[in-house]
C-alpha cells in the first residue's frame, strides 16, 4: 500500500516509470478521467499535451500527458489508468521535458505489453 508494484529508473534520461494496482478494498470504481486528475494532483502549472483513449490488455484506458512543475522542477508526466474486474491499474512515466520523448517508447512498451492474471497472452 502506498508504493508501486513495479518501477524502473533510467539515469541517462533522469526518468521513471512505475505501475500500480489497487484491487479489492483498494479498488476505486471511478471514471478514468477522475483517476487521472488524482494522479496529477500535485502538478503545478499543468499544461495538457495529450488526453486520449489507449488500449491496454484488451481494455480501453485513458492516457494523459501533462507538462508542469513538481516540487519546483519542470517535468512532463504521462499517466495511463484503466479498470479491469475489481482492480484499478495506473502506469506513470515522469521525465524532464527535454527527455520525455526519448523515453516515451519504453512507457508505451510497458502498457502495450500489460496482461493481468487470467488474461490470454
Amino acid at each position: 500500500p502506498g508504493g508501486a508494484d513495479k518501477a524502473w529508473f533510467n539515469s541517462r534520461l533522469q526518468a521513471s516509470i512505475y505501475t500500480d494496482s489497487n484491487c479489492g478494498t483498494r479498488f476505486l470504481d471511478d471514471h478514468p478521467e477522475q483517476l487521472l486528475r488524482h494522479l496529477m494532483h500535485g502538478l503545478d502549472q499543468p499544461e495538457t499535451l495529450r488526453n486520449e483513449p489507449a488500449q491496454v490488455g484488451g481494455r480501453t484506458g485513458r492516457l494523459w500527458v501533462q507538462r508542469g512543475v513538481l516540487d519546483g522542477v519542470q517535468v512532463q508526466v504521462g499517466a495511463l489508468v484503466f479498470n479491469r474486474g475489481a482492480c484499478t491499474y495506473d502506469m506513470v512515466f515522469i521525465a524532464p521535458p527535454a527527455h520525455f520523448d526519448a523515453g516515451l517508447q519504453a512507457f508505451e512498451a510497458v502498457f502495450g505489453g500489460f496482461h493481468a492474471l487470467g488474461d490470454e497472452p
